[in-house]
């Protein structure tokens, strides 16, 4: 049988990319040696099926895109961040959270929790940081 390595062709960059995999795999065993669960949590951006096929298949790997994807229609990266930054607005926090915590019950990891528990957690979030702005989650709906 053959193996088939992926390369960038960037020696420094694939040698980065070894590291970073020997590191999470590191934190992936210290986790779970004390009971946790570690993910490693791939952003839907637009390299991110680059990464996605770069992990170790050791690693416990959540990829978002098909949760986004599946949620907003025509998913776009835009749609889930701040329009002065590239970070995640209130409805890309909130699909992320929503996925994350799905995965960890589905594995047993957490307890289920109300829709109104998990949104009022992000809210509080938010509101510590002086920056909720519920318009952003409009009208969307999924199950929790």
């Amino acid at each position: 049988s053959t193996t088939t390595v992926l390369t960038t062709g960037d020696a420094g960059l694939d040698s980065s990319i070894d590291l970073l995999n020997a590191l999470l795999l590191q934190w992936q065993s210290e986790v779970e040696a004390s009971g946790g669960v570690f993910h490693v949590v791939v952003i839907p951006r637009p390299d991110h099926h680059f990464m996605l096929a770069r992990f170790d298949r050791r690693l416990l790997i959540l990829d978002l895109l098909p949760v986004f994807s599946s949620t907003l229609p025509g998913y776009e990266y835009a749609k889930i961040k701040f329009r002065n930054d590239g970070h995640w607005n209130e409805l890309g926090n909130l699909l992320a959270a929503v996925a994350l915590y799905q995965d960890l019950v589905a594995r047993g990891s957490v307890s289920r929790l109300a829709a109104n528990e998990i949104r009022a957690a992000l809210e509080k979030h938010y509101k510590s940081k002086g920056k909720w702005q519920p318009r952003e989650l409009g009208s969307l709906q999924f199950a929790y």
